[in-house]
C-alpha cells in the first residue's frame, strides 16, 4: 500500500514544476555553471527578537526545486552559489539562522527550498 501523504507531496511538487516554474542558471563559487535548472520562486518569513520585547520581521527569497532536477554534480546547495533568472536578476544562496542554506519542503525530501538574497 502506498503512502498517501508521500503521493500527495509528489503530486503537488509536479504541479508546481509544471505550472509555476522557470529556468535559472546555477553557478558555483568555483565557476562551474549549470543551465536550465527548473524551479519556482517563493519566500520564507523570518522573525528576530529585538531588544525590549520588539521583533524584526523580514523575509528571504526562496528557489524551490525538486531534488531530482537540481544538478547532482553540485551536491547540496552551498552559500555563495549564484542563481541567475532569464531576466538577468541575480540571487546568492545565503544561510538562514537555524536552517542553513536550504531546507526540504516536506518529510519525504522531494524538493529543496533554497534561501536566497538578491544581488544588485
Amino acid at each position: 500500500m502506498s503512502n498517501l501523504l508521500q503521493t500527495g507531496a509528489a503530486f503537488l511538487a509536479a504541479q508546481l514544476e509544471a505550472h509555476a516554474s522557470e529556468n535559472v542558471t546555477v553557478q558555483r563559487a568555483n565557476g562551474t555553471v549549470y543551465t536550465d535548472v527548473s524551479g519556482s520562486f517563493g519566500k520564507t518569513n523570518t522573525e528576530v527578537d529585538g531588544q525590549n520585547g520588539s521583533y524584526v520581521r523580514s523575509h528571504i527569497i526562496d528557489f524551490i526545486v525538486s531534488v531530482e532536477n537540481y544538478p547532482s554534480a553540485l551536491g547540496l546547495p552551498q552559500a555563495d552559489d549564484l542563481l541567475t533568472r532569464t531576466t538577468g536578476a541575480k540571487f546568492k544562496v545565503c544561510e538562514v539562522s537555524g536552517e542553513g542554506e536550504f531546507r526540504y519542503t516536506d518529510a519525504f525530501r522531494t524538493q529543496y527550498r533554497i534561501h536566497l538574497e538578491e544581488v544588485f
